[in-house]
């Protein structure tokens, strides 16, 4: 049956099912009378809701008709349920944001699967799978080096006792020891550099000057057998210099003038004649 469409204050009607209900203009809606009641006024507040187990809740199974869950109970301080379903889309960028927000703690028995980012600042126990980064190692002491012991698996050497001492390998684990190693091969000698350019060889010094030729000595007086003339003097020699072409042939001395002839008388001996000399300089010596 369908409900009358004006009702007034405390009509009734008789569902379907049988069941009696009751219009209220007070809260402009119809409430169904219970089993038992007589009275077709309606109670505003009622101190229990008949029927219902213990911690399950009360909810409209249909219009006027109430019903109680059997997946979700409360006692009181825990909510239960068989499942839940939270249809909420709202981004989570904080632990106060989101379709879910939980104050304290959430302990999940079974798989988690996370569609998006998990967000943490701190993780405990196993993680499966590879990090692409990692701020530390686990494990381990100080001074101790880290190396893999097998694939996926990291173990660690112990640290070193005492100062120049060197990590080995004894052939079936990294150990310390004071014995250097092996000296290196030795080096290959570097190639020869190139050769410099030659030098530039230098010029030729300037040609001295030509030396200056010697003046002739004057003509001896003629007369009386006499001694000779004196040999005029030599010209001063060139300065040294590199040696130069060959100097003009000298210019000979002029003959001197003839001497006055001297009274008949015996005859003097023959005067030694004058000598008449070319004087060559040591330059031209040497371009000779």
């Amino acid at each position: 049956m369908s409900f009358p469409s004006s009702p007034t204050n405390g009509q009734t009607a008789v569902a379907g099912n049988g069941v009696t209900y009751v219009y209220s203009t007070v809260t402009n809606a119809w409430s169904r009378i219970g089993t038992g009641v007589t009275s077709v006024n309606i109670a505003v507040t009622a101190t229990n809701i008949a029927s219902g187990a213990t911690n399950q809740l009360p909810y409209q199974s249909n219009s006027g008709v109430t019903a109680f869950s059997n997946g979700l109970t409360f006692n009181g301080t825990t909510f239960t349920a068989t499942n839940a379903s939270i249809p909420g889309t709202s981004g989570s960028i904080s632990t106060t944001s989101g379709a879910l927000q939980v104050a304290g703690g959430v302990g999940v028995g079974g798989g988690l699967y996370v569609g998006g980012v998990v967000t943490a600042t701190l993780h405990v126990g196993n993680l499966t799978g590879t990090a692409t980064t990692a701020t530390n190692i686990a494990g381990g002491a100080t001074n101790q080096i880290h190396y893999q012991t097998g694939a996926g698996v990291t173990g660690f050497v112990t640290a070193p006792v005492s100062s120049n001492t060197y990590l080995s390998w004894n052939g079936s684990a990294f150990v310390w020891t004071s014995t250097a190693g092996p000296q290196g091969p030795q080096g290959v000698a570097g190639s020869n550099g190139p050769q410099g350019p030659q030098g530039v060889a230098g010029s030729n010094g300037p040609q001295g000057p030509q030396g200056v030729a010697g003046a002739q000595g004057p003509q001896g007086p003629s007369g009386s057998n006499g001694s000779a003339g004196a040999q005029g003097p030599q010209g001063p020699s060139g300065s040294n210099g590199s040696a130069g072409a060959q100097g003009p042939q000298g210019v000979a001395g002029a003959q001197g003038p003839q001497g006055p002839s001297g009274p008949s008388g015996p005859a003097g001996s023959g005067g030694s004649g004058g000598t008449a000399t070319d004087t060559i300089s040591p330059f031209m010596l040497a371009g000779m």
